[in-house]
């Protein structure tokens, strides 16, 4: 999470994207290319009702230098 992320818990970060994605904004997930990333993330867009697009990266290390750096919002880094 980026040190100026408007969240600091899972059910902050629920309500922030909820009205992210009302408002159609930017993209709030990131993943890279594998399943073992697609599974949690589709999971937790179902169960928190989150609308989740994904950012193409071809390995975890950029995602979560992204991540860190506050360019996404979320990923699930997996190997």
């Amino acid at each position: 999470m980026a040190r100026d992320a408007p969240y600091r818990t899972v059910k902050e970060f629920v309500a922030w994207a909820r009205e992210r994605n009302g408002a159609r904004k930017e993209p709030i997930f990131s993943g890279y290319g594998n399943t073992s990333s697609r599974v949690p993330s589709a999971l937790f867009a179902e169960q928190s009702g989150v609308t989740l697009e994904e950012v193409a990266y071809k390995d975890a290390v950029p995602a979560i230098q992204d991540l860190i750096g506050g360019r996404i919002h979320l990923t699930f880094p997996m190997s």
